[in-house]
């Protein structure tokens, strides 16, 4: 607010008496008496304002836009119309224009409306009524809606660059006709570009190699030429060296004589190398069922043959359209006889419900030769556990090559197992030597499988406890299991990466006591990645800290704010307040005319202002309670709860076993402890239908622990667990900094006490 004139007195202004709109524009300008009306016809707003900050003249629009008739606005003070967070900047632009009466200055800043804010730019300047007189014109007009779209379009801008960082897609806008090159920033992140880089097509161009550029240009060429669409890949080679795979899609539009192309770009690098990687695993796998010796097939639950490897075709000389889609029985395999397609149809019922099944059968080959096979059907299941698909298998077992062949499966099979287990897994011998690994094991210990085998589980690891704490060998769980011949669970430990870093892993240890191969009173080890988990949680813990660091400063500026607004309502409004009380008495007193209605307003009027006072004084105290900064918590505790007492029926009690030991309590400490003691008597007023309330201060060892307990409809232990008020939030949340701690105990209509406990230095 303005404390103070910024130039001399205005005698005439300040005695001046606003009847009516009319007045107040005569009073400006008599001599123009058609100036107010060319005011009144314009759609900005137009004020002049004295040196004291009063309202002195307003057109129809200021009526308009702040919802007041003209008289109400004479004389009121600006200040009561604009936001009070732009106090400062109009205060500071008055006193510029003060200082420097011939400058013209522009500013934007809010105007509150009622419950509505409005946005005004306006523009400031100087008119001299007499040698020490000068007004305020301020011209301005409402921008809010331009404003508000403004701050839209940005946001939605903001929005579609944050879903093009998620989606990882690019947009562009090419002008065939002009060649003008327009992209989001996104694309330049694609191409390895700083984001504040201005480019054109032809700096893009330089990245890509000629014959995929030649490729790109001829499809923008063809798309141009039918008005149409493109989508294609094309390599990129970045500033940076790598090579990436862009996809882009566009479509090309006629915009009067300019053909516009748009669209997207994505770096499909990495779904370009898996799409790779698929058709390789597919085709290693039609490479792998075909040239098997053994006769496999891929059946539905109800029998019907949808894959025969070409083993089994071959051995009966069938083509695969003879056998796929018809029912295993019905194929020629099985047409030896009835009783072998009965005992297939047994079997593949068997094996839809879930079982294995496996026997041996005389099956045709090809010129119907009889061939005796070792035949099995395995169910394969589903994520539901349900049985999806069938797998027919059978060996010629005529001569020993069946039986070979039949090894070599077994322990390929073995070996896929181990080898897509996301787990890594070693064999560990009785001498505590690594003689088997899988690749999951090579990559959680970061070395190849030729340096692990043979390495001894006693060796140095450089592992540690969850803890950070080193732990020595004979702590390995490897070495335990085998010392102890007892499994060992979820062991997590840290192991050291020799190319730096930690991996954190749990593992299970299982002893067996013979493993097939030769190695007696070996150890299974599983080791389960856990890194990634790990620092999520440090992760979240750290944004724990930051969000409770983050609280308490909120907190501190919270306190800081109410003690300067109680020391600007003490200070200024409680003095205005008195001033306006002594002069109201003065009036009284002075009045030479014995006035019956005026002495009863004046009377009414000091009433108010009494109570006024008595108002802005509970209201800094209740912003920043004197009593605390001056007496000490327990005084203000006590002060509290006697306010409260004066305006309830609840009976309060306080008592201080304290000593004066936290008379020179932190005072940041305090107010803590006072706005929790306040929240909590709050939630007394608002819950507990209390008759009375307790408050007990004490030391215990080397804390403070207060009490407050009331005898109201109490609390339950699941109402305790599952709280979620703003009101305890908000005290947990302040005691945390100091390392305290905030509990609640009550039942059903015997009171609730709620206990805090802070540390003492």
């Amino acid at each position: 607010m303005l404390a103070a004139p910024l130039s001399g007195a205005l005698p005439s202004f300040r005695h001046a008496t606003f009847e009516s709109p009319v007045d107040l524009r005569k009073y400006i300008a008599p001599d123009q008496a058609v100036f107010p009306a060319l005011l009144d016809h314009i759609t900005d707003v137009c004020l002049a304002i004295d040196t004291e900050g009063r309202i002195r003249f307003a057109n129809r629009a200021s009526e308009r836009l702040m919802r007041r008739p003209l008289d109400q606005l004479a004389g009121l003070h600006l200040f009561t119309l604009v936001h009070e967070d732009d106090h400062a900047a109009i205060t500071e632009l008055l006193t510029q224009l003060a200082e420097s009466p011939e400058d013209v200055l522009h500013h934007t800043f809010r105007l509150a409306v009622n419950d509505a804010t409005r946005i005004l730019e306006s523009t400031w300047s100087t008119a001299r009524r007499s040698d020490t007189e000068i007004l305020f014109l301020m011209n301005a007009h409402d921008a809010t809606e331009r404003v508000s779209a403004q701050m839209k379009v940005r946001q939605r801008e903001e929005e579609l660059a944050r879903a093009e960082r998620v989606a990882q897609l690019a947009t562009w806008e090419r002008n065939l006709t002009t060649n003008q090159f327009s992209a989001s920033k996104q694309l330049l992140e694609i191409y390895g570009i700083s984001r504040d880089s201005n480019i054109a097509f032809k700096d893009l161009a330089r990245f890509v190699p000629p014959e995929d550029l030649a490729m790109v240009q001829e499809s923008m060429h063809h798309a141009q030429q039918s008005l149409g669409s493109i989508a294609i890949d094309h390599r990129i080679t970045r500033m940076d060296g790598q090579e990436r795979i862009v996809h882009i899609r566009g479509t090309v539009e006629l915009n009067g004589k300019d053909f516009i192309m748009y669209g997207t770009a994505q770096d499909v690098t990495e779904m370009r190398t898996m799409e790779r990687a698929l058709r390789a695993s597919e085709q290693r796998f039609r490479a792998i069922f075909d040239s098997t010796f053994q006769f496999i097939g891929l059946m539905k639950p109800d029998g019907t043959l949808i894959e025969a490897n070409e083993t089994a075709l071959r051995f009966a000389g069938v083509e695969r359209e003879d056998v796929i889609d018809r029912p295993f029985w019905d194929c020629y395999w099985w047409s030896i006889g009835t009783a072998q397609q009965e005992r297939l149809k047994e079997a593949v019922r068997v094996a839809a419900s879930g079982r294995f099944v496996r026997y041996n059968t005389e099956v045709y080959g090809a010129g119907e030769r009889l061939t005796t096979i070792d035949f099995s059907i395995k169910p394969i299941f589903g994520a539901d556990g349900q049985v999806v698909m069938l797998i027919p298998e059978g060996r010629d077992i005529t001569d020993e090559m069946a039986a070979q062949r039949a090894l070599q499966n077994s322990e390929a099979l073995y070996r896929s197992l181990v080898t897509s287990l996301s787990d890594g897994v070693l064999l560990i011998d009785a001498d505590g030597q690594i003689v088997a690994t899988n690749p999951s094991a090579e990559r959680m210990l970061g070395q190849p499988e030729h340096v692990l085998i043979g390495r001894n589980v006693r060796d140095d690891w450089h592992a540690v406890r969850e803890d950070g704490s080193a732990l020595s060998p004979e702590e390995y769980p490897a070495v335990r299991a085998l010392e102890s011949r007892e499994p060992l669970r979820n062991q997590v430990i840290g192991l050291q990466m020799p190319a730096g870093g930690m991996r954190w892993v749990s593992i299970n240890a299982e002893p067996i006591a013979r493993f097939e191969g030769g190695y007696d009173n070996a150890v299974v080890l599983s080791l389960t990645d856990l890194t990634s988990r790990i620092r999520h949680e440090e992760q979240l813990q750290r944004s724990h800290r930051r969000l409770r660091e983050l609280a308490a400063q909120l907190h501190s500026a919270q306190e800081e704010e109410r003690a300067r607004i109680a020391r600007e309502v003490h200070d200024v409004l409680g003095q205005a307040m008195t001033s306006l009380r002594l002069d109201i008495v003065w009036l009284l007193d002075h009045y030479p005319v014995d006035d019956p209605a005026f002495s009863k307003r004046a009377n009414a009027t000091l009433k108010l202002v009494e109570e006024t006072i008595t108002t802005v004084r509970r209201i800094s105290h209740e912003l920043r309670p004197g009593v605390l900064d001056h007496f000490g918590l327990p005084t203000a505790i006590e002060w509290l709860c006697e306010q409260h007492q004066q305006r309830t029926d609840i009976a309060f009690t306080t008592v201080d076993e304290t000593d004066g030991l936290i008379d020179d309590l932190d005072p940041k400490l305090a107010i803590a402890l006072f706005r929790i003691f306040q929240e909590a008597l709050n939630n007394v007023m608002k819950h507990a239908d209390a008759a009375s309330v307790r408050t007990h201060l004490e030391i215990v060892g080397d804390s403070l622990r207060v009490e407050i307990a009331d005898d109201g409809r109490g609390i339950t232990p699941d109402d305790i667990e599952h709280a979620t008020s703003l009101g305890l939030l908000n005290m947990r949340e302040r005691i945390l900094p100091w390392n305290g701690t905030i509990s609640i105990a009550g039942e059903p209509d015997q009171g609730t006490c709620i206990t805090v406990t802070v540390p003492l230095p």
